[in-house]
């Protein structure tokens, strides 16, 4: 049976993903102009190394990935070379992606197209915060990620020495699968938090952080995210045998544009997650009053009366 609500909160959250679809496509072409620069100067190393090799064929009439590695492992490549330059723009759409995350959550919950001076002035209002809650989700992710580490490592040693080598490759994706859990649900929390922060224009960042984590206690959005996460692996696993079996290797733009669309999808369903947040949010956390400030009462004394004045004799 099909959960009805599961199935409403999906399209509430698609419907406001269609509203700040303009957005999400801005942050799709940054990501794409960013990523043309930092691998820029890679295609002129390789090609340097390919134009004299044999082995060239191998890759432009098809992909031979003993090929690839080689190249990959040969000095001329200089693939150290390329990874400040990558990371330092890589961090620069994260930047950017960060400054977007209050402007699109604004018209999230406004249920409707803001207009472009609101929308920045929320991105900018709430930037600061989205950094540190950032930080915060960055600690908490590897807080989660290492003990989940540590339990992969000595599951690892203790089957060590164990015949059943199925029995242990088997517990070791289990726990894989609990960690990705596990981590959905971390990002389950931050985003309730910034939900919250940019509902109730909240400063204190701990406070959101704990407000977000007990809404993501509350249930009912972790199964929504769970589907849209498999959503994501579908797209990754069926776009990739698309590209590896259809794509031909001699059509560059053919392989292009299947691995875009691809990187394009995941960006959006990552915003259909955090407009499921903001759906959820609005059904379930109850409106707030406005503060009304009341001015103090002015008391006005009369000025004290004289007696009049006696007649002069």
């Amino acid at each position: 049976m099909t959960d009805t609500r599961n199935d409403s909160l999906l399209r509430a959250g698609w419907r406001r993903l269609l509203l700040a679809k303009r957005y999400i496509i801005w942050l799709y072409v940054i990501n794409l102009a960013l990523g043309l620069a930092a691998t820029a100067s890679l295609g002129p190393r390789i090609g340097s190394i390919l134009d004299s090799s044999l082995y060239s064929g191998r890759l432009v009439h098809g992909f031979d990935l003993g090929v690839f590695m080689e190249l990959a492992a040969k000095p001329e490549t200089a693939r150290g070379a390329q990874m400040p330059a990558s990371l330092l723009l890589a961090i620069a759409f994260l930047v950017v992606e960060i400054f977007f995350v209050g402007g699109i959550l604004a018209e999230y919950l406004a249920a409707a197209r803001l207009e472009r001076g609101r929308f920045y002035a929320a991105c900018g209002e709430n930037f600061w915060k989205m950094v540190r809650l950032a930080i915060l989700f960055a600690i908490a992710a590897a807080i989660t990620a290492a003990i989940f580490h540590g339990i992969r490592t000595g599951l690892g040693n203790a089957f060590e020495y164990s015949p059943r080598e199925r029995w242990a490759f088997a517990v070791q994706c289990l726990v894989l699968f609990i960690e990705a859990l596990a981590l959905l649900w971390v990002r389950m929390w931050f985003d309730l938090a910034q939900t919250h922060t940019v509902a109730s224009g909240e400063r204190a960042i701990r406070r959101s952080a704990r407000q977000g984590w007990r809404y993501a206690r509350a249930a009912g959005l972790y199964r929504a995210y769970f589907a849209l996460a498999v959503l994501t692996v579908a797209v990754i696993v069926l776009g990739s045998w698309f590209w590896w079996s259809i794509a031909p290797a001699s059509q560059v733009w053919a392989s292009f544009l299947i691995l875009q669309a691809i990187l394009f999808c995941i960006l959006a369903i990552r915003w259909w997650q955090r407009a499921l947040a903001v759906a959820w949010w609005e059904s379930r956390v109850p409106a707030q009053e406005p503060v009304l400030v009341t001015e103090p009462e002015v008391v006005v004394t009369p000025p004290p009366t004289l007696p009049p004045p006696e007649p002069a004799t």
